[in-house]
């Protein structure tokens, strides 16, 4: 029962924190701490949010390289904006977005 429990409540917040970031970064580009820091994601060719099928896209690829990359994949994903030219992430190369600051 405890095992059930646990696995449930796991799968409930995989969920929760998925809707919270795909939902928001596919109609408006900024989920409640974007809001605050002053930072937007947007597709480089029209400054709009990407969609929620673009959004989609960037979240499974980021649970992708979290799930099977485990530490290394989901520090690889973070870190890759140090060395790169548009200082994207490896979940925003794959779908071409881009997180730019707020005026």
């Amino acid at each position: 029962m405890r095992t059930l429990f646990i696995g449930v409540s796991y799968l409930l917040a995989v969920i929760v924190n998925f809707c919270y970031r795909w939902i928001p970064h596919g109609r408006s580009g900024q989920t409640w701490g974007k809001r605050i820091t002053g930072i937007r994601l947007v597709k480089p060719e029209t400054g709009q949010p990407p969609g929620l099928g673009s959004s989609f896209g960037r979240e499974v690829i980021m649970g992708l390289l979290n799930a099977f990359g485990s530490v290394c994949g989901f520090a690889l994903d973070l870190l890759w904006p140090l060395w790169d030219s548009r200082c994207q992430t490896l979940h925003d190369k794959a779908i071409s977005t881009v997180v730019v600051r707020v005026r």
